[in-house]
């Protein structure tokens, strides 16, 4: 996926790319989605609220770990 997104993005800057399915509703996969950089997930409606979730320890994550990196 890593070196799609890459190729794509090197020939269309605007391009949006996201996931969907199963793999974009679990933990893991907004996890992976936010390191590639994808632009959107989409899942069933009842899933939402977890994936917000999943994106904001997500973020979390990256932010404690920087704090920590350059202490």
């Amino acid at each position: 996926m890593r070196v799609c997104v890459t190729q794509t993005r090197s020939k269309n800057s605007h391009v949006v790319i996201g996931i969907c399915g199963e793999h974009a509703s679990q933990k893991e996969g907004v996890f992976i989605s936010h390191q590639l950089g994808l632009d959107t997930v989409s899942c069933a409606a009842f899933r939402v609220p977890a994936v917000k979730l999943f994106a904001a320890q997500e973020v979390n994550y990256i932010n404690v770990n920087h704090k920590i990196e350059n202490f």
